[in-house]
């Protein structure tokens, strides 16, 4: 069951109770749109031209008919099953209402229960009773007693424990109850509280006095006697529906509770023991022009007729024709018709249309550097006559801006491009009537401030002799341009760069001789003012060209004396400084430094391959290292290394067959015949297989002397060993012969011709 329904319960019995005592004397209350002005400090303010609210209220608008009553009061609870989610809370609320009837009317009340189901079984601490409807002992009651205590304990064992159907014909029942206790001076009710309506099995009781609704209690004048009975029903439903109570067929109609749960316990409270009054108000003007408002003189509102009655009319005041007073005082008052005793008076203020009061709000600060945005609007401004008669805004921002708004909230912007300023900002602000009034505020703009510049920055950071050097700086003005940069390099040339003809920020220069410069840059913005940056340089030395070397022999059987040279040891050094000092790397794990740029070296190992390479460093204290040289290869041979060749010393112009085998390899081999005393090659031969056969090789020598026979892996490798071979041969001058094919011919013809003359000789001879 809904919380509200509790709530309405208790201020029901709370209302019920409270008109047991005596009630206050009559009393009317004037309202002015909704307030009790009773003094003129206290008057309620309203704006002229306008309108207003008078309401008139009475109260205590009773006639008592009955001394106090007893009261007999029962609750029917429905225990059934689908209130287990109330229960508690409406146990809850019949403890409290019993606690306070027993505080506000000691000794007047006596108070029972009929629960139907949810009890148990045995209905231990109850009367067991059928219902009507069920004829079973479905019902436990506890007839009508002054402990309210006894009641409040037992209400802990009841539980919703049933889902049959709820209270139905209870209220009859419980009235006919003889042995229920009924006192015959008392005021009977009953409280019936379920979840759901009722369609009940049987014609309700006859009970007397029935309330009707809630419409008609606004006119009926109901009084409600001693020994009748009076029903309220407790409903929890939509709100559509409102709360139902006990249907009371025959009497005066239902009895609903409708969506104002305090229209009902209001009007029972009245119905026990009094009747309702029935009269007019006069209202009239006190105090205050005429022909300001249009109250008549004798204003009467009619039929105020019931307690807490009121009436509510406006007022209508008119516009006068000066302003000259910006406020004017009225008094009304309400007064019952035909008793002037019973009066209240209320304060008007009327407030004449006043001027509003400028003000300016700005939103961004009113100092700043040039090109200064100030944002503001009329915030803060105000009219005596309320916000609403304010229609516009007329803005000077005293740099020939002007704008006009017309919400107290829109903003305006005023740019101010001028340095070293002060500007006076007006705003202007009129009301309904063209009241107007100002408001002032001063903007200032900042001196001008001097650009700001950062490092010098050199690329290269040490140049050469002759090598471009590029100079950047980075400069900037917080309040306007840089016009001009003016560049000294410190060796007397100087560049002026105006920035609208180009970039100047950013220059070079070459400098041509070895010492520190003293480099500066001077920054000019568009109001005058400079800023300098500086830096040192210094001009670096260069290292010496990279050496080219030459070596004599490259190849030969070690020991090998190997002379090293430097070809460009004359043009070594770019600045022309002098060479002190060459260093040389030989490969074979030696090295020596020479002032001289050529110099001797043994090669010791046999078979070997040595990079050789040099460099060279020039005078002075910044002095130094050319890169390495190219590396030479040198080259230490070994006879028979890995390979085997069959070469035979053989007399010139003989056919020699050279036999070589080579192992070891997946290249193939090169041999190669070299005249041991030109160094000029005589033969070669590539492609020859590396298989581990022997592979002839056929060459006819033509001139004696010593040969070597090299042999080496094709495309070898940089660092292959053992990968090249030697072997020599001698050439001997022959005995004198004919070796040659023609001399060979000539020889043959020779002996022959001799030996035909020497036949012929015999022949004559014999002759």
């Amino acid at each position: 069951m809904k919380k509200k329904i509790f709530f309405a319960m208790f201020l029901l019995l709370l209302l019920l109770i409270s008109a047991y005592a005596d009630s206050s004397d009559k009393k009317v209350i004037l309202f002015i749109n909704g307030q009790d002005a009773d003094t003129k400090p206290e008057a309620v303010e309203v704006h002229g031209p306008g309108t207003f609210t008078l309401t008139g209220k009475i109260r205590n608008n009773l006639t008592k008919v009955e001394e106090k009553k007893n009261l007999d009061l029962v609750f029917i609870l429905d225990a059934s099953g689908s209130m287990q989610s109330e229960i508690n809370a409406v146990k809850n609320s019949i403890r409290n209402i019993i606690d306070e009837i027993n505080n506000k009317c000691p000794n007047c009340m006596m108070v029972g229960i009929y629960v139907f189901e949810g009890v148990g079984s045995d209905k231990t601490g109850f009367i067991k009773k059928p219902s009507y409807c069920h004829g079973s002992n479905d019902v436990g009651a506890i007839h009508l007693t002054s402990d309210g205590g006894l009641l409040k304990n037992r209400l802990g064992q009841v539980r919703a424990s049933s889902s049959i159907e709820p209270w139905a014909h209870l209220t009859k029942q419980v009235l006919e109850d003889s042995s229920f206790g009924w006192r015959a001076d008392a005021v009977r009710m009953i409280i019936a509280i379920s979840d759901e309506p009722n369609d009940y099995c049987n014609s309700e009781s006859d009970a007397k006095g029935g309330l009707g609704d809630t419409a008609g209690l606004d006119n009926a004048v109901n009084t409600l006697k001693a020994n009748d009975a009076y029903f309220f029903g407790i409903y929890s439903e939509d709100a559509e529906q409102g709360m139902k109570y006990i249907k009371n067929q025959g009497v005066k109609g239902d009895i609903y509770y409708y969506s104002n749960p305090n229209d009902i316990p209001n009007k029972v409270v009245q119905a026990i023991h009094y009747v309702l009054g029935n009269d007019s108000f006069l209202v009239t003007r006190e105090e205050g022009p005429a022909g300001w408002d249009d109250l008549a003189a004798n204003f009467v509102v009619e039929n105020v007729a019931r307690d807490g009655g009121e009436k509510t009319f406006s007022i209508t005041l008119k516009t006068p024709n000066t302003y000259d007073q910006p406020e004017v005082y009225f008094r009304y008052r309400i007064q019952v018709k035909g008793d002037p005793a019973l009066y209240d008076d209320a304060w008007l203020k009327v407030l004449m249309n006043r001027p509003p009061v400028a003000a300016i709000n700005a939103l961004t600060p009113l100092q700043g550097d040039v090109n200064l945005d100030v944002t503001m609007n009329a915030v803060g401004t105000t009219d005596p006559d309320g916000e609403a008669d304010l229609k516009r805004f007329e803005w000077n921002c005293g740099n020939g801006q002007t704008f006009t708004t017309t919400k107290i909230n829109e903003n305006v912007t005023c740019t101010y491009r001028e340095k070293n300023k002060s500007y006076t900002v007006r705003m202007t602000a009129y009301d309904s009537v063209n009241h107007s009034s100002w408001a002032e505020i001063t903007v200032k703009t900042n001196p001008n401030k001097p650009p700001t510049i950062g490092p010098i920055i050199a690329k290269p950071g040490d140049p050469h002799i002759g090598e471009e050097t590029t100079f950047t700086v980075n400069a900037s003005d917080p309040d306007g341009t840089i016009v001009r940069y003016e560049w000294d390099f410190g060796d007397g040339e100087k560049i002026t760069c105006s920035t609208d003809s180009g970039q100047c920020d950013s220059v070079k220069h070459v400098y041509s001789s070895k010492q520190t410069f003293h480099v500066t840059v001077l920054v000019t913005d568009n109001d005058g003012d400079t800023a300098l940056a500086s830096t040192d340089i210094k001009i670096a030395n260069r290292y010496p060209n990279k050496p080219v070397i030459n070596a004599t022999p490259r190849t030969g059987l070690a020991p090998l004396s190997v002379l090293f040279t430097i070809s460009n040891f004359e043009s070594l050094d770019p600045d022309g400084d002098p060479i002190v000092l060459y260093e040389w790397d030989f490969g074979d794990g030696q090295s020596e430094s020479r002032t001289e740029p050529q110099i001797t070296h043994a090669y010791l190992d046999s078979n070997g391959m040595f990079s050789a390479k040099c460099r060279a460093r020039d005078a002075g204290v910044d002095g130094g290292w050319s890169e390495w040289s190219d590396p030479i290869q040198i080259s230490t041979l070994q006879l028979n290394a890995m390979y085997d060749f069959d070469a035979k010393d053989v007399n010139l112009y003989s056919k020699t067959e050279v036999m070589a085998v080579c192992t070891g390899s997946i290249n193939s081999m090169d041999v190669n015949i070299i005249n041991d005393e030109s160094g000029l090659s005589v033969y070669t031969a590539s492609a020859v297989p590396c298989d581990a056969a022997y592979h002839q090789i056929d060459y006819n020598f033509t001139r004696p002397g010593r040969y070597i026979i090299m042999a080496k892996v094709h495309n070898m490798p940089a660092q292959c060993l053992n990968c090249e071979a030697i072997d020599v041969i001698f050439i001997k001058k022959p005995f004198p012969k004919i070796y040659t094919p023609e001399l060979h011919l000539l020889s043959v013809l020779i002996i022959a011709a001799l030996t035909l003359l020497i036949a012929k000789s015999n022949g004559i001879r014999k002759n």
